[in-house]
């Protein structure tokens, strides 16, 4: 995807966030804006969905959420999880690899210096699966 163009899904799904917001939580009206926090909580509600194994609403924020800011560990990691539960062994290996990829040192020092404990979790999740599909 182009950055800067987002899918109508996600434009379709942000209403839905949005709607969930009610009147009075934020001053005024509000509407976000920034993509960080739009990412964050399509994740938010990508893992909320995902706990209660509503897999398909899950994936649909998720994947919202990397469209709008692809350089996060946290919804690959969770895509990846959702993946592997539905047999979909290649879309678990890419989204496994790209949760690593995006919770490196590096990235982690330049947006989020500290460690999350489910990114510790989901790290060793990300090499057992990876090892169990290299062999």
């Amino acid at each position: 995807m182009i950055k800067g163009l987002r899918s109508r899904r996600c434009l379709l799904v942000w209403d839905e966030v949005e709607s969930l917001l009610q009147p009075g939580q934020l001053a005024g009206n509000y509407r976000v804006k920034e993509p960080l926090i739009k990412a964050s909580l399509y994740k938010n509600l990508g893992w909320a969905y995902f706990e209660l194994d509503q897999n398909e609403r899950a994936k649909q924020y998720l994947l919202c959420s990397i469209e709008e800011s692809n350089d996060r560990a946290a919804p690959y990691c969770l895509l990846a999880q959702i993946q592997e539960e539905e047999g979909d062994n290649l879309g678990a290996k890419a989204a496994w690899q790209n949760c690593l990829n995006y919770d490196s040192k590096q990235s982690r020092t330049y947006k989020e210096p500290w460690v999350w404990p489910e990114l510790e979790i989901w790290r060793v999740m990300a090499y057992a699966y990876l090892n169990r599909s290299s062999n």
